[in-house]
């Protein structure tokens, strides 16, 4: 029975259509205090992935450094 409810439950985390990467930006820079350029050289607006949680998105450092950002839902 259980199992129901995690195939159900599961659909939360995958096959999310992603926010606009307007909306993304605005939250991360939010929480961040500064433009997003002030801290990353590159920032893709495609998303590697998104979920109920959040969506993550490849950037690079200033320094040349390459993360994943998520934004802070």
């Amino acid at each position: 029975m259980a199992c129901r409810y995690i195939d159900k439950l599961k659909s939360l985390q995958e096959n999310v259509p992603p926010q606009p990467v307007a909306v993304i930006r605005n939250i991360i820079e939010s929480e961040l205090g500064c433009p997003l350029e002030d801290v990353f050289a590159t920032f893709a607006d495609k998303p590697l992935g998104a979920a109920s949680i959040g969506q993550a998105h490849l950037a690079k450092l200033h320094n040349g450094q390459v993360v994943v950002v998520r934004d802070a839902r």
